[in-house]
């Protein structure tokens, strides 16, 4: 079953409610539902919407007591309205929370769920959730799952949600305010006591009303402090959705993020938390995080002979993780803080941090130096180095320096992956170092991407029996060798990555065959076809030269973009055609040659040509994209380039008959 996921260790917060200029005038009350909201059957703003939030609420406090024990209690409310088949998900509902050590578990509690239909006899139908429907189980050490789903929820109903969880800690996060379905109305209440600074930043284009308000509360003891309310109010929010070539479109999404500065009451406390990046880093210091890192590898020695062997520095850390991966499998899980490496090994699997650490450990006992980056991940929203926070990061990978001091850099868990070559997720413009001498500092992992290209040979010829055939080589060079392997593991068998190809290119494939290693920075492919529809005979035959889609025609047919185009990493494609011309037939006609540069496109561009030596016809096409954003606002201009560069692919190469 599909979920509508939220994460209690990340403080994915829900939110919001106002009565305020939406669309759809709601009553906030719990189980106040509409006529309105009940007879709806589509969202005039967004018609492809599969569900709505018709309203959400959240109220975050951060509250102490007399000992200064500090709780961040969150309370909220949800409203959905389930216009399609596929929104029905959306009220299924799953937290990760933490359990065990009450000062560091999480609590979640007040969960009702009600929904609400309307019956063929056009009376209104209610179905409260029964207890039994909510499920509260392990997950893994420390951690519980509770999940439920509303009874009786189909199209057209309207479900409401409340629960409330409570958590030991100071921190409030980063709240999103933007989501892939569409909101009619959402209001956002996050209150502190008046002794706390937090530093707030806002992520993000969506307009969002902010206003600040005051209450008095009263603490453990007797004693009362004034609370400061930070209210954010907005309607009709737009989903932001999946479009053409963007790769990561949350990191677009809006929201807003708190990070504690300081918590003081004049002459009885007195605490400043992070307030430069050094001290982000200290905090990481005083975790295992370098310790495990550095860790003397007992097991070193058996790689020995093998090490001995390799050809150089990037062989030998590729060695290294392999030996790490054939110990440990990755539970696919990412992760900051390693556990114990004996652990480890002993469990034969764990999550990113671990794994990465054991390699680290591996490297450096054999005279390498393998230190941690730490990384926030693309999907995850940009990092805002102004904004001091060491829940900045979702994980690290490693930065290892060699004896003769060349830098490489490596994610030990991805078996698609390779020294250098980072899964697009983390190719980042900053990232954290951190030292073993304790020092840090920022790195560019955008830079650090090694030359990336596709080169696709084709060879064609008309047999005997006046069919066109003709063998295709595909080469990949790092992250497209990464992308391939994906697109491979994408398909269970040959066949059906067989047909995948043959409803891409319109031709039918012989047969296909993968050459290169397993763990590697290359990927080869190489398969025959023909194409029984072009034959010899007519006065004319007509040539399609470039058989791959590269630049399909309908990527960016919307008139206008929300959110920039997002490549996954820079990228070169070289094609090569070449044809023996057929007795008895001559070139009527090539396709002109094609020069096309695009500057608001970081300097996209295309090259076609195509030439005739004696009976030989030779065609060359080279794209180049040295850049991996395109603004909104220069999608006009690109969407243009795009167009001429998917007319010039589907060029016709015409032959007569003499």
């Amino acid at each position: 079953m599909n979920k509508h996921i939220i994460s209690a260790l990340c403080l994915t917060v829900l939110s919001f409610l106002s009565l305020r200029g939406q669309d759809i005038q709601v009553n906030p009350k719990f189980g106040a539902v509409s006529d309105t909201e009940l007879d709806m059957k589509t969202y005039d703003r967004d018609t492809s919407a599969a569900a709505l939030l018709l309203f959400r609420k959240t109220e975050i406090a951060i509250r102490f007591d007399s000992e200064f024990d500090f709780t961040r209690i969150i309370k909220y409310h949800d409203r959905w309205k389930i216009l399609k088949e596929g929104g029905r998900k959306c009220a299924d509902y799953e937290f990760i929370y933490k359990s065990g050590d009450k000062s560091h578990a999480q609590y979640i509690y007040g969960i009702k769920a009600s929904t609400f239909n309307r019956e063929d006899n056009g009376k209104i139908s209610v179905s409260k959730m029964s207890k039994k429907f909510i499920f509260d189980e392990p997950y893994s050490k420390g951690l519980r799952r509770l999940s439920f789903a509303p009874e009786n929820v189909r199209v057209g109903s309207v479900v409401d949600v409340v629960l409330e969880m409570s958590e030991p800690t100071v921190n409030i996060g980063d709240i999103p305010m933007q989501w892939s379905y569409p909101v009619n109305l959402m209001d956002l209440d996050v209150s502190y006591a008046e002794y706390f600074t937090y530093n707030r930043a806002m992520r993000g284009a969506l307009k969002i009303d902010f206003s600040t308000e005051q209450s008095t509360a009263l603490g453990t003891g007797g004693f009362s402090y004034n609370m400061k309310h930070d209210l954010y109010h907005a309607v009709n929010v737009p989903a932001v959705h999946k479009e053409s070539f963007s790769f990561c479109p949350g990191q677009y999404k809006s929201s807003v993020v708190y990070n504690i500065s300081s918590f003081s009451i004049p002459g009885v406390v007195n605490n400043n938390y992070n307030s430069s990046w050094s001290e982000v880093d200290g905090y990481f210091f005083e975790t295992p995080l370098l310790k495990y890192c550095k860790k003397n590898y007992k097991d070193a020695g058996s790689l020995k002979q093998e090490w001995d062997a390799c050809a150089d520095d990037v062989q030998r850390i590729a060695l290294v993780r392999n030996h790490i991966v054939s110990k440990v499998r990755w539970n696919d899980d990412l992760a900051l803080l390693p556990d114990d490496p004996s652990t480890v090994l002993k469990k034969g699997q764990g999550n990113s941090a671990d794994i990465n650490a054991l390699t680290a450990s591996a490297l450096n006992t054999l005279g390498f130096v393998a230190e941690p980056v730490l990384v926030r991940l693309r999907s995850s929203g940009h990092l805002m180095s102004w904004h001091i926070s060491s829940n900045s990061f979702d994980t690290f990978v490693l930065r290892v320096m060699t004896p003769d001091g060349h830098v490489h850099y490596l994610d030990a868990c991805r078996d698609n992956a390779y020294v250098d070559v980072l899964a697009p997720d983390y190719l980042v413009e900053k990232a954290r170092l951190l030292t073993f001498d304790h020092n840090g500092s920022w790195v560019n992992l955008l830079d650090a991407q090694p030359k990336s290209s596709l080169t696709e040979t084709v060879q064609t010829r008309f047999d005997e029996d006046g069919v066109f055939r003709g063998d295709v080589q595909i080469q990949a060079l790092n992250h497209d060798a990464y992308n391939l392997r994906l697109i491979k593991d994408k398909f269970a068998t040959d066949e059906e990555r067989i047909e995948d190809i043959e409803k891409d290119e319109k031709l039918t494939v012989l047969h296909i065959d993968d050459v290169g290693k397993e763990y590697s920075n290359e990927a080869d492919i190489s398969y025959s076809f023909e194409q029984e529809e072009v034959r010899l005979g007519g006065d004319f035959v007509y040539i399609r030269p470039i058989l791959s889609s590269f630049h399909g025609e309908n990527s960016f047919r919307d008139p206008e973009r929300k959110i920039p185009v997002d490549f996954p990493y820079k990228s070169q494609i070289k094609y090569i055609f070449s044809m023996v011309i057929p007795d008895g037939y001559a070139v009527e006609s090539l396709p002109d040659p094609v020069w096309i540069t695009c500057p608001t496109a970081g300097g996209m561009s295309v090259r076609i040509q195509y030439n005739l030596i004696g009976n030989k016809l030779h065609g060359v096409f080279l794209f180049n994209n040295p850049s991996m954003i395109v603004m909104p606002e220069y999608y006009p201009d690109f969407q243009m380039f795009w167009s001429s560069v998917a007319k010039a692919e589907k060029a016709i190469i015409i032959l007569k008959k003499q």
